[in-house]
């Protein structure tokens, strides 16, 4: 017979159960920290994908127009001199997507992989911002699915913010993913209306004054569109108050207001204005150890970004909210959208 203390032992010590947990605990919190930034990094990827083949379809249509698509809702150059309430609304104002206009009504790969529904708000909306609104319902021959215009109340029917195409609507916000916001530009105009925000020190382009010299004279559409940014909500799942409407949006006529609202858009998705060569707003900024990331809070900013402010801004108080910031309330700290640029 064997002795006891030659008997096997069964089963584990209290020491070598807590060693067991104790690495699955690391382990686990590895995986648990290591895991999102992995699929966060893939959709990144992926998303850097479709980008580049939108860029390459863009091009292409650059190539044989002369321009760029115009966004939806963007006056057509057909109608320039009509009054909006003389025409039908999808001869007035472009009706069709982007992904219309290149032909990509399949490609789902192409919708914004990080986005939780249409609404690019945090919290979402329960409408649609101008620039959000992106019809997903189509005829046959490609063309958006719109309701008969009504003549004696031409702004509320001729202007699409949704607000006439309410079960669109209520389709795009219980979708999960939506398309890349695009907005197309003239670089002429870009520059008169970026020197005019510069001039009054509105870096966040709060203001539209058409009497001002920078800005007399503009007239929508544009000849041509030759710049555009593709925005995504990109890893913060919001846009940031980077596409919200203008504070000045209901000063400005129905049949303009998208143009205006997406050179806005445009100079806050670009806005450099300190000439480090990182845009101010967006996720690839900010997330960065630079001026843009520390410019998150509102008086934690480098010296190189609080000179620039003393010197261009009269009266400028470090102690208030620091301009740099996006118009979001909800998200202040919040690290902007992703922001793909033609230039």
């Amino acid at each position: 017979m064997f002795s006891p203390k030659h008997r096997r032992r069964a089963g584990f010590t209290l020491v070598e159960l807590l060693v067991v947990v104790a690495i699955i605990g690391i382990l686990a919190g590895i995986v648990s920290v290591a895991l999102p930034r992995a699929i966060e990094k893939a959709k990144i990827a992926r998303m850097t994908g479709a980008l580049n083949q939108l860029r390459t379809a863009l091009t292409q249509y650059y190539t044989e127009s002369n321009s760029y698509p115009p966004a939806y809702g963007y006056r057509s150059w057909q109608a320039r001199s009509v009054p909006p309430f003389f025409e039908p609304a999808n001869v007035t104002f472009h009706v069709s997507t982007l992904q219309a206009a290149l032909g990509l009504y399949s490609a789902i790969d192409l919708y914004d992989e990080f986005s939780e529904g249409y609404s690019t708000s945090v919290p979402p909306r329960t409408t649609l911002a101008l620039l959000e609104f992106s019809p997903i319902f189509r005829t046959e021959s490609g063309r958006n699915v719109v309701t008969q215009p009504v003549l004696s109340d031409p702004v509320t029917t001729e202007l699409y913010n949704g607000s006439n195409l309410p079960q669109q609507v209520q389709a795009q916000l219980e979708q999960t993913s939506r398309p890349f916001i695009y907005i197309p530009v003239n670089k002429n105009q870009f520059a008169r209306a970026k020197r005019y925000w510069q001039s009054q020190q509105d870096y966040l382009a709060t203001t539209w004054n058409p009497t001002d010299q920078n800005l007399q004279g503009m007239t929508f559409p544009p000849p041509n569109y030759d710049a555009y940014v593709l925005i995504s909500v990109g890893p913060g799942r919001s846009s940031f108050g980077l596409i919200d409407e203008p504070p000045f949006i209901n000063s400005i006529p129905p049949e303009d207001r998208y143009h205006v609202a997406g050179l806005r858009s445009y100079y806050l998705a670009t806005r450099d204005i300190n000439g480090n060569g990182i845009p101010d707003l967006t996720y690839q900024g900010r997330v960065t150890e630079g001026d843009e990331a520390s410019a998150v809070s509102d008086v934690a900013v480098s010296p190189l970004m609080q000179n620039f402010f003393q010197s261009r801004v009269s009266n400028y108080d470090p102690a208030a909210i620091f301009p740099n910031s996006l118009p979001d309330p909800q998200r202040f700290n919040g690290f902007g959208p992703w922001v793909y640029a033609s230039e």
